[in-house]
């Protein structure tokens, strides 16, 4: 009876790591990878995002915070991926984004696979990291 119960919650287990992950499971997983997210940090900072972006504050690009909230990720690669292509294709969210930031084009970064998900992985972290700021200083307001 006992072996069984076991064979059948190695089953569960092996079934439920095999599903398919929701958008939101693969944000949190590789916002968890620290040396990602450091890659993503010197990405950031070589290729001087913060020129354009903030996360959590606008600047004179979108507020990337919840930005894969608002995108799915399949547009956030593209985007990141070719940002020009995807305008000269006529992709409606980015000449949407285009016309709200005064027609100043994203630059196409060259940024790889790895570069990509570095990224996504420090947004992650920072509005994580944003969000547990917030947490601490409403639980110091309260009396």
């Amino acid at each position: 009876m006992v072996r069984s119960g076991v064979v059948l919650g190695g089953v569960l287990l092996a079934v439920a790591l095999a599903a398919p992950r929701t958008e939101a499971q693969e944000r949190t997983r590789v916002g968890a990878n620290p040396e990602l997210v450091r890659h993503g940090r010197n990405v950031w900072q070589k290729k001087r995002c913060a020129a354009c972006h903030g996360i959590g504050e606008s600047h004179s690009g979108p507020d990337l915070a919840g930005v894969a909230e608002r995108r799915s990720l399949d547009w956030l690669y593209r985007w990141l991926k070719d940002s020009q292509g995807m305008l000269k294709k006529g992709d409606s969210i980015g000449v949407a984004l285009m016309r709200e930031y005064n027609n100043v084009p994203m630059p196409n970064a060259k940024l790889s696979e790895k570069d990509v998900n570095g990224l996504l992985a420090f947004i992650a972290s920072e509005e994580s990291r944003l969000a547990r700021a917030e947490e601490r200083a409403r639980q110091r307001a309260q009396p």
